[in-house]
């Protein structure tokens, strides 16, 4: 993830900040390309060793997991100690 925005700078030759404003639209979407090939490689690796049912339950597991915790660590739904 680190080497993608070196990438980037070095790529592009812009070492100002105004400069680097126009490549963080670009970084962020090859972030998220990059996640989505290694959670789908996850996802194929998992269905060809253990089968389709354990990489769905993982897939919705890392799907859900933000939710669950957005619910879990709001401070409404926390009781005191």
């Amino acid at each position: 993830y680190l080497a993608i925005p070196i990438v980037n700078v070095v790529w592009s030759g812009a070492f100002t900040i105004e400069a680097l404003r126009p490549l963080a639209a670009t970084v962020a979407y090859e972030w998220f390309a990059w996640t989505a090939a290694v959670v789908a490689g996850r996802v194929a690796y998992l269905v060809w060793a253990h089968g389709p049912r354990l990489a769905l339950v993982w897939f919705v597991k890392l799907a859900t997991d933000p939710l669950t915790d957005v619910i879990a660590y709001s401070p409404r739904f926390l009781r005191p100690a």
